[in-house]
């Protein structure tokens, strides 16, 4: 397993590319993503930079995401993601053929709100739709990993009961005190 954390001029998602050539594309509709893990990520850097509408537009129609755009902006806004981690892909996404109608990725995104580390642990399913991977569902990695997630449920992160005080470093990786970042 393998955590990444962004910087400035990198991706959010942990590519460690630059954003403007790593997801930014995918974000503002210039290249679709090739892989499930491309758009796992993407939407990973939706959440991260506040674009609830690239989170709503690329799950797949069958979610009816648009009913849930008050607890997808919600987490887009209200939590302060701070780092991304890839557990698994299947097929691995150096194996992706045009016939793959489905794939798999496992995931742990790091995150703070209200002053709460805590943690999303995800294996999310996604599937192509007229030719382009959408997310269609997931399970939930925590205590019960049967659960498939709807579009509400699933953008609310579970939190965990780490506390950092607010004169820690954040443990977002950014170098800042907590308070100063996402505390």
């Amino acid at each position: 397993m393998t955590e990444h954390q962004a910087t400035p001029d990198l991706c959010p998602c942990g590519s460690q590319r630059a954003f403007t050539d790593c997801c930014l594309p995918l974000l503002n509709g210039t290249h679709q993503a090739a892989t499930p893990e491309a758009l796992m990520r993407s939407r990973y850097s939706a959440h991260a930079t506040g674009n609830p509408e690239y989170v709503i537009a690329t799950y797949h129609s069958s979610r009816h995401a648009a009913e849930f755009r008050e607890d997808i902006e919600q987490a887009c806004h209200d939590v302060c993601w701070q780092s991304l981690e890839i557990v698994e892909t299947t097929p691995a996404s150096r194996a992706i053929t045009d016939d793959d109608q489905e794939g798999w990725v496992e995931f742990i995104a790091h995150f703070s709100e209200e002053g709460h580390p805590g943690q999303l642990h995800e294996r999310s399913r996604f599937v192509r739709e007229q030719g382009l991977w959408r997310y269609i569902d997931g399970s939930m990695n925590q205590h019960d990993t049967s659960q498939t997630t709807q579009p509400a449920t699933r953008q609310t992160p579970v939190r965990n009961s780490v506390n950092v005080g607010r004169n820690d470093p954040c443990p977002c990786g950014s170098g800042k005190k907590y308070k100063k970042c996402c505390g």
